[in-house]
């Protein structure tokens, strides 16, 4: 089974984005700033009929959480199949330069190629994060 971290996924694009990849058959792990939130978005899921959700609490501009949700991520997987980073940050700014390293220790092969050529245009035209994978 294919894994996912979606950033901001509790509400919005991000909450159907997750949906639509538990349809395809990911594990999706619900990246939300406040847990509560993201334990919601998770019921939600859970009452549409899907199990293969998780939330984690996950503030892209507190480094302290990312390196907490990583090393949560971390002990369940050894890869995480796809990152989707669709809480905002401003590229330029030095979180994004700490962060991308700490979430993409995570991916590995292809994955870790694509994130590699795609971050110099994220942080160079001023974007937050980000990671599609073609599925």
């Amino acid at each position: 089974m294919k894994t996912v971290l979606i950033t901001g996924a509790n509400k919005g694009i991000g909450f159907e984005t997750a949906r639509q990849l538990l349809e395809k058959g990911f594990f999706v792990f619900i990246g939300s700033r406040n847990i509560e939130n993201g334990l919601q978005a998770v019921q939600k899921l859970n009452a549409e009929g899907f199990s293969n959700v998780e939330a984690v609490e996950l503030d892209v501009t507190d480094p302290a959480s990312v390196r907490l949700a990583r090393e949560e991520i971390g002990n369940k997987l050894s890869v995480l199949d796809v990152l989707i980073n669709n809480a905002g940050i401003n590229g330029g700014s030095e979180l994004a330069y700490w962060l991308f390293p700490k979430i993409n220790g995570l991916l590995t092969g292809k994955e870790k190629k694509k994130a590699t050529l795609v971050m110099p245009y994220y942080q160079n035209k001023g974007f937050g994060i980000g990671l599609v994978q073609n599925f």
